[in-house]
């Protein structure tokens, strides 16, 4: 399996905040993978610690500039291009720049062609604000028999080859009707019931919600997903991370003087 991280900036450099997030999480990563196994997929030259990215075209969504924002959208693109061009042709871990991870990533039978985390619990009014909020989401995107919203978050996903149809239907719904990729995901899934599997919450942990998501999540912890360079989130995120991810962070983010 590969660790995959992907960035596309018009710019063709990363930002501080993002330059900090990949360092801590290349040093991170580096705990529990080999360097072989960690893909950068950038559209641009980047090196840390012997880890070269693979410099790919700017495959930027077509969402971009008319919403800014919508830069996240193009490592839907990225998926395409690295198994279309088959650099990619085994099973991957995705995760976004803040997705850090805890433990070994020891992962259940993947038997479907793509694996995704959904948010955990979220109270019914929080998902109809984002639908008024967004102008995306509404009372068509499919509720569990709690009534809570099982939203796909698109910052874990585990890409097989066999994804790659699933990703081309999912791009052109997200360019045709304007949507973030999570959001058109969510919104596909009755129809991909059969070939996408929802994995357990370990491998996403947010911000909200927290403890009632590390109840329902198998243990020891996999992956915590916040933003460091908040306090708060750092500070309420402090009880799960590991001593040398704790570091790592602080050293980045924290003024420890």
């Amino acid at each position: 399996m590969k660790n995959l991280y992907t960035y596309i900036s018009p710019d063709h450099k990363l930002d501080d905040y993002h330059q900090k997030l990949i360092e801590v999480q290349l040093d991170n990563s580096l705990e529990f993978w080999n360097k072989e196994d960690i893909m950068l997929a950038f559209n641009f030259p980047f090196e840390y610690k012997g880890i070269k990215a693979i410099v790919i075209p700017d495959l930027i969504n077509s969402q971009y500039p008319r919403n800014p924002r919508a830069i996240i959208c193009s490592k839907v693109n990225v998926f395409i291009y690295l198994l279309e061009n088959k650099i990619l042709n085994e099973l991957a871990w995705y995760h976004d720049f803040d997705a850090f991870q805890l433990n070994p990533l020891v992962l259940p039978p993947i038997t479907k062609n793509l694996g995704v985390v959904c948010y955990g619990f979220y109270p019914q009014w929080i998902f109809h604000y984002w639908g008024k909020m967004d102008g995306e989401l509404g009372k068509d995107l499919p509720l569990t028999e709690y009534g809570f919203p099982r939203r796909v978050n698109f910052g874990n996903v585990f890409l097989k080859p066999e994804s790659l149809p699933i990703l081309k239907v999912l791009l052109e719904k997200m360019d045709k009707e304007g949507l973030y990729e999570e959001d058109a995901m969510t919104l596909l899934m009755d129809e991909f019931k059969d070939h996408v599997q929802i994995m357990n919450q370990t491998y996403n942990l947010g911000i909200r919600l927290l403890r009632t998501n590390v109840e329902i999540a198998d243990k020891p912890l996999r992956v915590v997903h916040f933003p460091p360079a908040h306090p708060r989130w750092l500070n309420k995120f402090r009880p799960y991370l590991s001593k040398n991810l704790e570091k790592l962070l602080d050293a980045k983010f924290t003024d420890l003087h």
